[in-house]
Protein backbone atom coordinates (compact mmCIF):
# COMPACT_ATOMS: atom_id res chain seq x y z
CA UNK A 1 0.00 0.00 0.00
CA UNK A 2 1.23 3.35 -0.34
CA UNK A 3 0.97 6.82 1.21
CA UNK A 4 0.86 9.95 -0.71
CA UNK A 5 3.79 12.24 -0.46
CA UNK A 6 3.06 15.81 -1.28
CA UNK A 7 5.54 18.34 -2.77
CA UNK A 8 5.15 21.99 -3.90
CA UNK A 9 7.62 21.73 -6.66
CA UNK A 10 6.17 18.42 -8.23
CA UNK A 11 2.58 18.24 -8.83
CA UNK A 12 3.32 14.28 -9.55
CA UNK A 13 1.62 12.11 -7.47
CA UNK A 14 4.48 10.64 -5.43
CA UNK A 15 3.90 7.51 -3.14
CA UNK A 16 5.08 6.12 0.06
CA UNK A 17 4.76 2.29 0.58
CA UNK A 18 2.64 1.35 3.88
CA UNK A 19 2.89 -1.94 4.48
CA UNK A 20 -0.48 -3.77 6.10
CA UNK A 21 0.70 -4.05 8.99
CA UNK A 22 0.72 -0.55 9.26
CA UNK A 23 -2.36 0.13 7.74
CA UNK A 24 -3.97 -1.70 9.90
CA UNK A 25 -2.68 0.53 12.66
CA UNK A 26 -3.54 3.54 11.23
CA UNK A 27 -7.56 2.21 10.86
CA UNK A 28 -7.28 1.10 14.21
CA UNK A 29 -6.18 4.46 15.31
CA UNK A 30 -8.51 5.91 13.66
CA UNK A 31 -11.93 3.87 14.75
CA UNK A 32 -10.60 4.14 18.08
CA UNK A 33 -10.78 7.92 17.60
CA UNK A 34 -14.61 7.58 16.99
CA UNK A 35 -15.38 5.08 20.03
CA UNK A 36 -13.89 7.82 22.01
CA UNK A 37 -15.56 10.88 20.77
CA UNK A 38 -18.84 9.25 21.11
CA UNK A 39 -17.42 8.91 25.08
CA UNK A 40 -16.50 5.20 24.41
CA UNK A 41 -20.06 4.05 24.18
CA UNK A 42 -19.87 0.35 22.43
CA UNK A 43 -22.20 -1.19 19.47
CA UNK A 44 -20.34 0.87 16.59
CA UNK A 45 -17.10 -0.84 16.07
CA UNK A 46 -17.79 -2.62 12.86
CA UNK A 47 -18.82 1.15 11.51
CA UNK A 48 -16.17 2.71 12.90
CA UNK A 49 -13.64 0.24 11.39
CA UNK A 50 -15.41 0.26 8.07
CA UNK A 51 -15.46 4.09 7.90
CA UNK A 52 -11.81 4.28 9.49
CA UNK A 53 -10.92 2.04 6.43
CA UNK A 54 -13.00 3.90 3.36
CA UNK A 55 -10.96 7.14 4.68
CA UNK A 56 -7.44 6.00 5.33
CA UNK A 57 -7.57 4.42 1.97
CA UNK A 58 -8.84 7.82 0.47
CA UNK A 59 -5.98 9.79 2.19
CA UNK A 60 -3.54 6.88 0.60
CA UNK A 61 -5.11 7.10 -2.58
CA UNK A 62 -5.72 3.29 -2.41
Amino acid sequence: MFRKNASSKNKKRSFKKVSADEFSRLVQERAYSYFEERGFQAGNDLDDWLRAEKEIKKELSL
